[in-house]
């Protein structure tokens, strides 16, 4: 809803949007855990099976709200946005990321909190550089290329088949969609294909 609501405020200058992104984001600030940094609710009963059931959140979701919210403070600067959005990033680095498999987990549910999936990376890795961009800390900068990294080659092996058809058409759109954004901040900031892997290491 932010997304949309704020790219018609920039198409239209009509205030009417941002009033309405405002509203939001008004629920989202006073929604975020204070401590931990996410959006903690009961998970999907469909996908969580354990009584009680398990509380968390998704990071793919969270990487879709931080898109929005990034977004909002690009437009008004309002300094509660910006440390939601570190909040949330934090609770991303803290929690949800999975070194091993260089991919944050699917849910916090205990059946997925044990494994990365870094094709999911693509729709994270942007509100992770902007966090960068907030607060110039090397950490998020570093967690956005390891991120990345592990998702390149899930381009060739998980959205191409036979003669490079695609074959999982939301994945390659989700792929595409925002981590362009994070792509030019490499670029602005003089990172290079060549010397990722290098800066990674």
């Amino acid at each position: 809803m932010i997304i949309a609501l704020t790219a018609m405020y920039r198409a239209t200058g009509l205030k009417r949007y941002l009033d309405a992104a405002e509203k939001a984001v008004s629920a989202l600030l006073k929604w975020q855990d204070p401590y931990r940094g996410l959006w903690s609710h009961k998970l999907d009963p469909n996908e969580c099976r354990h009584r009680p059931q398990c509380e968390g959140g998704k990071p793919f979701m969270v990487g879709i709200v931080l898109e929005g919210l990034k977004n909002y403070h690009k437009i008004t600067g309002d300094e509660k946005v910006k440390q939601c959005i570190l909040k949330a990033v934090e609770w991303l680095l803290r929690e949800a990321w999975i070194p091993k498999d260089g991919g944050f987990y699917y849910s916090s549910c205990l059946t997925f909190k044990n494994r990365g999936l870094a094709f999911l990376n693509y729709l994270i890795i942007e509100g992770i550089g902007y966090a960068y961009e907030l607060s110039g800390k090397r950490k998020y900068l570093e967690l956005g290329l390891q991120a990345l990294n592990a998702a390149l080659p899930s381009i060739e092996k998980g959205f191409t088949g036979e003669k490079g058809r695609p074959v999982n058409g939301k994945a390659y759109a989700q792929a595409t969609r925002s981590s362009p954004r994070f792509i030019y901040l490499l670029q602005k900031l003089g990172i290079t294909e060549r010397d990722l892997s290098a800066q990674i290491s």
